[in-house]
């Protein structure tokens, strides 16, 4: 999956630890602009770290906010 894919569908990257299990979107339009819009997501995999535990052991996947989003529940008017 390239950052033109993730940027055309308005989704974002997701790391997920296998370590702490924890799951962090991250945008990715500033890795795109350097790294060019058909560059693949699993360039960042080298580099990248979990940011809550800091292990180097991740995941990265797509992720769209609007599609797992929990619904806000109905303020009365």
């Amino acid at each position: 999956m390239t950052f033109g894919d993730l940027l055309n569908t308005d989704q974002l990257i997701l790391i997920v630890c296998d370590e702490c299990n924890a799951r962090t979107p991250i945008d990715p339009a500033p890795h795109a602009l350097q790294a060019g819009l058909a560059a693949d997501i699993s360039q960042l995999a080298p580099a990248a770290r979990c940011p809550v535990c800091g292990s180097a052991e991740i995941a990265l996947r797509a992720h769209s906010p609007v599609e797992n989003r929990i619904e806000s529940p109905a303020f009365a008017k």
